[in-house]
């Protein structure tokens, strides 16, 4: 800003995206995804907004069990949203299996995450469990698949939200793809 003002403003941004896969020959992989930004001012503008500002975020942190058959998987840490946008973030486990060919079932219990921080320290419980019809598999770019999850999530120890979240994503390979997401 080359006025009296002086409004010069720098933002300073470091992300992270880290991804491990078969892991000692064995299904499992580990993501790792964060981001840390730094905004920095050439002056204080209030008390509000000072001149440097720091906000480290830490997304996914993750470790998964999958087998090829995906017959059944498991995943703990911070679980990001990649898979669920519904669930949010949470951090504890997901479990899922497919009693029959293109039907999945699956639970997910632990705490609210709280993205906005490096720690752990949730703000309050959320677990529940979701239904899915996923004809295409594991690894399918066309087709559809669509999910219904309920979700109850606590906040100091009082119920906060529970809610059905319902997921759709319809596709035809890498030309074309559709996602709905309702609440």
């Amino acid at each position: 800003d080359q006025s009296e003002s002086a409004y010069d403003f720098q933002q300073r941004t470091g992300r992270l995206d880290l991804g491990l896969y078969d892991i000692a020959g064995q299904p499992l992989s580990f993501t790792l995804r964060g981001r840390s930004r730094q905004d920095v001012r050439a002056r204080t503008l209030s008390d509000r907004t000072p001149n440097s500002e720091r906000t480290d975020r830490l997304y996914e942190v993750a470790l998964r069990y999958q087998p090829p058959s995906d017959q059944f998987g498991i995943e703990v840490g911070r679980i990001g949203i990649y898979r669920f946008v519904g669930i949010g973030y949470l951090d504890g486990a997901l479990a899922h299996f497919r009693p029959v060919r293109d039907f999945q079932v699956g639970a997910f219990g632990g705490r609210v995450a709280d993205v906005d921080s490096l720690s752990f320290e949730g703000t309050g419980s959320k677990y529940g469990g979701f239904v899915r019809l996923a004809p295409g598999g594991r690894y399918s770019t066309a087709g559809y698949d669509a999910m219904l999850a309920f979700v109850h999530e606590t906040a100091d120890g009082d119920l906060s939200r529970e809610y059905l979240s319902l997921e759709s994503r319809f596709g035809s390979g890498s030309r074309w793809s559709l996602f709905q997401r309702a609440e």
